[in-house]
């Protein structure tokens, strides 16, 4: 596995908050379990 830039990392996260504020969805994160970092993104239903 490749590990992003610091920068690029932070532009894939404004990206996909960006999207997930656009469907009034929420993104939290946390220490995985394993080392690294767990993103969890919930998004509402579509009616």
């Amino acid at each position: 596995m490749t590990m992003m830039s610091d920068k690029t990392t932070v532009l894939v996260f404004a990206i996909c908050k960006d999207i997930v504020d656009s469907y009034s969805g929420q993104m939290s994160f946390e220490k995985a379990k394993l080392g690294g970092l767990a993103v969890n993104v919930t998004m509402p239903d579509i009616e």
